[in-house]
C-alpha cells in the first residue's frame, strides 16, 4: 500500500468533512419533527385533535383518561399509512444545483385494545378500562441521490428511523363527567444512515479520485409515562389535559463504519485505503416532555368539533458517543415548540361519519449554518380527510393525510469541487393513504 502524499490528503480531508456534514444532517431526522402524522382511526381523520375526546382504542396516545368513556370492549386491528415522503432542495451541492427526491413509506402506526375491568353490564359499565397499546408516533425513510459533472461525482444518502411505544394504559371514570388515566410505555427507537460519495471528476486530468462510505446505526430502549384527565363541565363540551414525560433512557448502542479510499489515475500507483474504522458507539434517543390541552364540543352520532394545543419542552442529549473517536460524537439540542390541531366530524348517516382536520408540525431544531452544519430544519402544515363506515360491531376508515412545508438543510459544494459547507433551502411534502379497522365486543 503506497504512502499518502500531501496532495492526496486534501481530497481525503474534504471527503471526511462531507461525510460529517451529511451524516449529522441525516441522523435523527425523524426526531426533529414531533407531529408528522396523526395516530389512530378517528384522530387521523380529525387532524390529531383528540386530547378532549380520546374515547377509541388509540385514545391512550393522546389522553389515557379518555378511554374511560369508551362504549364496550374493542380491538383496533390496525391503523396503517401508505405513502410518499419527498421534496426538493436548491443549491445544497453548489450554486445552480437542484434535485428532487421521493421515498415510499409504510407506517403501521397503531394497534391497541380496550377492556372494561371488574363486574359490569351494558347498563352499568365498569369505571375501570384497561388498554394495551402499540403506537409508532415517528417513522420516516428518505433516499436522496445526486449526480454532478456528467456522472463523475455522485453522492447517495439513505436514512431510516422509527420509534415504537408499547405498553398498558388504565383509565378510571370518577363520575359521568370526570375521568383520569395513566399509561406506561416501553420506547424502542432505531435509526440508520448510509452515505456513499464517489468523485472521479479529476481522473481524466491524471489526478486521483476518492470514494468514501459511512454507515451509522443505533438502537435505543427507554420508558415513557403519560398522565391524563378529561372533564365535561357542560353536556357535550369536554376539556382534556395530558402530560407525557421525556424518554427515560435505559439502553442504547450502535455502530459507526467509515472507509476512505484513494484511487490514483491509471499508471500512477495502487489503490490506498487511507482511513477505515468499524466502531461500537453509545447511543441515546429522547422524545421531549409533552403537555397537551384540548377542547371539544360533540353530540354523539351527530357531529364533533375539537382543537388541541401541544407544548413540547426543550431537550438536550448526546445521540452518539465514541470513546475511540470523539469526532463521531453528536449532540442534539432541540428547543421548545408548540403544535396545534383542529378537526371536525359530521355524520352523513348514522353509520357514516365524515372527518376533516388540520395540524402543524414545526421543527424544534436550530436552523443549520455553513460554519457548524446541523440537522435539517423542516416545518410543515398538513390536512386530513377521512370517511368511516360503522356497524354494530365493526368500524373501518379510509382517508388521506398530507403535509407540506419549507426545509433548510446543510450541504457541501460539489459543483465546484471545493467541498465548502453550504446551507440551502427547499421544500418537503408527505402524502399518506390511511386505513384503519376496529372490532367492538
Amino acid at each position: 500500500m503506497r504512502g499518502v502524499t500531501g496532495t492526496d490528503r486534501r481530497p481525503v480531508a474534504v471527503a471526511c468533512a462531507l461525510v460529517s456534514v451529511l451524516a449529522r444532517a441525516s441522523v435523527s431526522s425523524a426526531q426533529t419533527n414531533y407531529q408528522s402524522y396523526p395516530i389512530g382511526g378517528r384522530a387521523t381523520g380529525m387532524g390529531g385533535a383528540a386530547t378532549a375526546l380520546a374515547e377509541d382504542t388509540a385514545g391512550a396516545f393522546y389522553n389515557p383518561a379518555g378511554t374511560a368513556f369508551a362504549e364496550g370492549d374493542s380491538l383496533s386491528l390496525s391503523t396503517s399509512l401508505y405513502g410518499v415522503l419527498g421534496g426538493q432542495t436548491v443549491g445544497a451541492y453548489g450554486a445552480g444545483t437542484s434535485f428532487s427526491y421521493a421515498s415510499v413509506n409504510i407506517v403501521p402506526s397503531a394497534t391497541s385494545s380496550l377492556m372494561h375491568v371488574g363486574r359490569h353490564d351494558a347498563a352499568h359499565p365498569s369505571p375501570w378500562v384497561f388498554g394495551f397499546n402499540v403506537f409508532a408516533p415517528q417513522s420516516a425513510r428518505s433516499e436522496q441521490r445526486t449526480t454532478l459533472h456528467d456522472g463523475d461525482t455522485t453522492v447517495s444518502v439513505t436514512s431510516d428511523e422509527s420509534t415504537l411505544l408499547v405498553g398498558p394504559s388504565l383509565a378510571y371514570r370518577i363520575n359521568d363527567r370526570l375521568a383520569v388515566g395513566v399509561a406506561v410505555y416501553g420506547a424502542y427507537h432505531s435509526a440508520s444512515t448510509d452515505l456513499d460519495l464517489t468523485d472521479t471528476s479529476g481522473a481524466s486530468q491524471g489526478a486521483s479520485y476518492i470514494q468514501r462510505t459511512a454507515n451509522l446505526t443505533q438502537s435505543d430502549l427507554g420508558a415513557v409515562f403519560s398522565l391524563g384527565a378529561r372533564w365535561e363541565p357542560l353536556r357535550g363540551f369536554t376539556v382534556g389535559l395530558s402530560v407525557r414525560t421525556p424518554t427515560v433512557p435505559i439502553l442504547g448502542s450502535g455502530t459507526a463504519f467509515t472507509r476512505a479510499v484513494l484511487i490514483p489515475a491509471a499508471g500512477a500507483g495502487t489503490m490506498s485505503v487511507l482511513a477505515a474504522s468499524d466502531l461500537e458507539v453509545e447511543t441515546r434517543s429522547v422524545m421531549p416532555a409533552r403537555i397537551a390541552l384540548g377542547v371539544a364540543w360533540a353530540r354523539r352520532g351527530r357531529f364533533a368539533v375539537a382543537a388541541d394545543v401541544a407544548l413540547y419542552l426543550p431537550v438536550t442529549y448526546t445521540a452518539f458517543r465514541s470513546t475511540a473517536d470523539p469526532s463521531l460524537d453528536q449532540d442534539v439540542v432541540h428547543h421548545a415548540v408548540v403544535n396545534c390541531a383542529v378537526g371536525v366530524e359530521y355524520y352523513l348517516r348514522p353509520s357514516i361519519p365524515l372527518r376533516a382536520g388540520f395540524f402543524t408540525d414545526l421543527s424544534p431544531a436550530d436552523v443549520p449554518t455553513a460554519a457548524q452544519g446541523g440537522e435539517d430544519h423542516v416545518s410543515l402544515a398538513g390536512g386530513t380527510l377521512g370517511v368511516s363506515f360503522v356497524s354494530r360491531h365493526t368500524s373501518s376508515q379510509l382517508g388521506v393525510v398530507g403535509a407540506v412545508g419549507s426545509a433548510t438543510v446543510a450541504g457541501v459544494d460539489l459543483q465546484r469541487g471545493t467541498y465548502d459547507p453550504r446551507v440551502s433551502t427547499g421544500s418537503q411534502y408527505r402524502v399518506f393513504l390511511v386505513y384503519s379497522g376496529a372490532y367492538s365486543f
